[in-house]
């Protein structure tokens, strides 16, 4: 078998590296999307709203000011 034969077995291979190249950019993709829906769900949910509240008001709703 000659490696230098594109005719025969390079057109297989490189159809099979094009296959994975997109499949691992599109499983790359996926796996940042659903990590920044996350983030938006944590976002959302879980850290308090700041705008127009004072920093000693703040502390005082997340238990931080001492006595």
């Amino acid at each position: 078998m000659d490696l230098a034969s594109p005719a025969r077995d390079g057109a297989p291979l490189s159809g099979r590296l094009f296959f994975y190249a997109v499949t691992s950019a599109l499983a790359g993709f996926l796996f940042l999307a659903f990590m920044m829906f996350l983030h938006l769900l944590w976002a959302v949910c879980l850290v308090p709203e700041t705008k127009g509240v004072a920093l000693e008001e703040i502390q005082r709703r997340l238990g931080l000011l001492g006595a």
